[in-house]
């Protein structure tokens, strides 16, 4: 799914911590769990996966979509 089409609304975590070895894990073996979204593109679980995503300039994330 392109990462634009993502909606990221009021997240409980407020603080990422430091992504740099998600990045790298990423950019070696890749996404080996998805993100998860709801059914109008909400996301349900999975920012820090999405912000290492969109920090690599990628376009694009594999997802879940789950009905709520």
């Amino acid at each position: 799914m392109k990462i634009s089409e993502i909606k990221v609304k009021n997240r409980f975590r407020k603080d990422l911590g430091d992504l740099t070895s998600l990045k790298e894990s990423i950019a070696s073996v890749g996404l080996l769990q998805p993100i998860v979204i709801d059914e109008e593109g909400n996301l349900i679980a999975g920012e820090r996966r999405l912000r290492a995503f969109i920090e690599l300039g990628k376009t694009e994330i594999d997802v879940k979509t789950i009905k709520i």
